[in-house]
């Protein structure tokens, strides 16, 4: 990846800004969004005992395993940072009790 050093403070998206606009996926129960290939910042949602996760594959969804699970308090969200394939890496809301957001930024540079 092409390094980008920066002389001022950016909004994500913006010209010459390392990330990518910021994303918000509004979950309802039982669904998924695959993450695309790349490299992404995710900030996992969650409400009271029905937390969306970020998971992946080692086998080509056959088996999901969990990264990370969002927390009730949206200000003590888990974030991660995930590399993607493009089709082995998922945000999931399995609960069928809620309906979360969970917000995605495509790191487009690493310093």
């Amino acid at each position: 990846m092409e390094q980008i050093t920066l002389a001022q403070q950016l909004n994500f998206g913006a010209v010459a800004s390392p990330f990518g606009s910021e994303t918000a996926v509004l979950l309802t129960t039982t669904q998924t969004v695959t993450l695309s290939q790349g490299v992404w910042m995710v900030n996992v949602g969650g409400v009271a005992n029905a937390p969306a996760t970020v998971d992946y594959s080692p086998d080509s969804g056959t088996t999901w395993r969990t990264l990370a699970r969002g927390q009730a308090d949206a200000s003590r969200s888990n974030g991660i940072l995930v590399y993607s394939d493009g089709y082995n890496v998922r945000i999931n809301q399995a609960s069928t009790a809620s309906t979360t957001t969970t917000y995605y930024t495509q790191v487009k540079a690493l310093f």
